[in-house]
């Protein structure tokens, strides 16, 4: 589908980073739409630089040591959360273009 939809940020965002991409360029999808569309991947990955950074920290007294393991609980959960959105929108997806995908990939025959 043209554009930039909900499910297909979600794919970029939450899918495995190599393979989402190569599909991409071999479904020739235009590489700018790609790009803007996985831009939210910050909301992952500002989380966990920011609980890493605080770590390495050698001030003990320092407030942002406390936050780490919560900064660290909460980017968990948002990567989780981004990978179910992909399972999710890409298991959908095959639903509804299964005639499509029957057609282009035969199932092989019982041996």
């Amino acid at each position: 589908k043209p554009g930039l939809t909900f499910p297909k940020i979600c794919i970029l965002v939450g899918g495995p980073d190599w393979p989402t991409s190569v599909l991409t360029g071999i479904l020739g999808l235009p590489l700018i739409q790609m790009l803007i569309g996985s831009l939210p991947v910050i909301v992952i990955v500002f989380p966990m630089g920011f609980s890493g950074a605080v770590l390495t920290l050698d001030d003990e007294d320092n407030i942002l040591l406390q936050y780490s393991p919560a900064m660290l609980t909460i980017s968990l959960m948002i990567q989780g959360m981004a990978l179910v959105l992909a399972v999710h929108y890409t298991k959908q997806t095959a639903e509804e273009c299964m005639d499509e995908i029957e057609v282009n990939c035969p199932i092989d025959k019982e041996v």
